[in-house]
């Protein structure tokens, strides 16, 4: 069963561009959630303004891309450039994120360091202002120059700016050195993520193929009832623990691969200011004509306020509101990301910044793979002998309806939006979502355990230990087959077996 576009989710999101927005008092019927922004360690480093004449540095490869678009592929400048000029000067700019679900209006206000972004790209203009007037200029009057020296390759946005600026003999104006630092070195304040970015994950589910042996888009009651032994039969090494990547595998045989065709279209389309509703649906008309105009709602159901702080990363939080009674804020929300359950659809809002302060990255995507991650437990990416015990009771949470079998449309699609100071928002959503809870670490093993522990699941089957059948016994303190970590630390159980001494630290350590 394929994921129709007969319905479409509108984001209006508010950027705070020129002075600050007007607070909203919170009625009785709103609820509230936040979270702190991320800080991932990996983030590009901002351009630097030096306002110094900066020293003759080692020539770069001349293979570094110069313009934003090569710098930043995955994101589309012409719409990034024409969003902001159909925007300009307007405090409210809306987004419509298309996605195969229902219809939800969404506002949100982004603030950098408390200022409006345009404010903050202003900022950053004025620095690259004087650093091109304090360019050394050679004396009026000189009869001998400095020979000029030798051309190198550079990415620096001043360098670069100062050589436009020898070139034409003159230092740009303001409307000038806005475009040329849009078009030409930093991009634009706004980047939105290109229509294309992972649009195939949305057709993507190998669990739920595994598990749906007649491929009817319904687990039965006997496919439930089996699902511990369809998953056993991706462990291709036969090691007692499944992965990911077995269970991708063993799907694509499954299910013969066919080619899927998506519609080109942005899953963000921006919606100007002084664009009236009609004049909106027929531009939506025109880039997804499934789109059903009655479902358009007039008024936003979710405000979001993303304030980054690049002084007090710490301060650094998205905050969500609703007034929707028939919503759900998830309370067991990761500290670092929102989460909603609507109607039809569960949205994860979240947000992450760099050290780039002027400029605000904004994507979407439609996640796909359900089930997998939410029956990972503790999110490590593949299923142990322990967490398949507990499948069938975790599978069966998703039978809605309660009739005893499970069909693909009451799986509710993930649909996670995100938020960048700078263009790192797509970094977030490039891979599979996380369960919101993961279940904790295990107690740590002893040595010998680590070593026993073949295929490092956190258990020692009987199999992996080498000792006797009674030595285990002892050892398995609930009789449950396994021997866990916490069993391994713990004294053996001497009443189980009387026949055969309980093993030593030491025994254990020489096996």
């Amino acid at each position: 069963m394929k994921c129709g576009w007969s319905t479409l989710v509108v984001c209006s999101v508010m950027f705070v561009m020129a002075g600050a927005a007007a607070a909203q008092n919170a009625g009785e019927t709103t609820r509230i959630r936040t979270a702190k922004i991320k800080t991932p360690s990996s983030a590009k480093p901002a351009p630097t303004v030096t306002l110094a004449q900066p020293a003759m540095a080692e020539a770069l490869p001349t293979d570094r891309p110069l313009l934003p678009a090569s710098k930043m592929p995955q994101y589309d400048l012409r719409r990034s450039q024409q969003f902001l000029e159909r925007n300009s000067g307007r405090n409210s700019v809306r987004f419509v994120l298309l996605t195969p679900g229902e219809l939800l209006l969404i506002e949100a206000t982004v603030t950098i360091d408390g200022k409006p972004l345009l404010a903050a790209r202003a900022e950053t203009l004025q620095k690259y202002r004087l650093a091109l007037e304090n360019q050394t200029q050679p004396a009026e009057n000189s009869e001998e120059s400095e020979p000029a020296a030798p051309f190198s390759y550079t990415t620096n946005t001043i360098e670069r700016l100062r050589r436009y600026q020898r070139t034409t003999g003159e230092a740009p104006n303001d409307e000038e050195l806005r475009w040329l630092v849009r078009t030409w070195c930093d991009g634009p304040e706004i980047l939105l993520v290109n229509s294309s970015f992972q649009i195939f994950r949305q057709e993507q589910r190998p669990l739920w193929n595994v598990l749906d042996l007649d491929q009817n888009d319904i687990l039965d009651a006997k496919e439930i009832e089996t699902c511990v032994e369809a998953i056993n039969r991706c462990d291709l090494n036969r090691d007692e623990v499944v992965t990911f990547e077995e269970i991708v595998t063993r799907a694509r045989v499954l299910v013969a691969a066919k080619r899927t065709e998506f519609d080109d279209h942005p899953l963000l389309i921006e919606w100007p200011g002084e664009v009236s509703r009609d004049q909106f649906l027929q531009t939506m008309r025109q880039l997804a004509p499934k789109l059903n105009p009655d479902l358009l709602p007039e008024e936003a159901q979710l405000r979001l306020t993303v304030a980054f702080n690049t002084t007090h990363s710490d301060q650094a939080e998205i905050r969500m509101e609703t007034e929707a009674s028939q919503w759900t804020l998830a309370d067991d929300s990761a500290a670092e990301m929102l989460q909603i359950a609507t109607e039809r659809s569960w949205l994860e809002c979240s947000a992450l910044q760099s050290n780039w302060r002027d400029q605000v990255s904004l994507a979407a995507v439609i996640d796909g793979y359900p089930l997998l991650p939410e029956l990972d437990a503790n999110a490590d990416s593949r299923f142990t002998i322990r967490e398949l015990r507990e499948l069938k009771s975790r599978l069966t949470q998703y039978d809605v309806n309660q009739d005893g079998q499970i069909a693909f449309t009451e799986l509710k699609p993930t649909v996670r939006l995100c938020f960048g100071l700078g263009p790192i928002a797509h970094a977030e959503l490039a891979t599979v979502r996380r369960p919101t809870s993961v279940s904790k670490p295990a107690t740590p093993a002893p040595d010998w355990f680590v070593r026993m522990d073949r295929n490092q699941d956190g258990d020692l089957t009987r199999s992996e230990f080498p000792g006797t059948q009674e030595q285990f016994s002892r050892l398995d303190a609930d009789g449950d087959g396994l021997m866990s970590a916490t069993e391994a630390g713990q004294p053996p159980q001497a009443e189980k077996v009387e026949t055969e001494e309980s093993p030593t630290e030491e025994s254990l350590n020489e096996m």
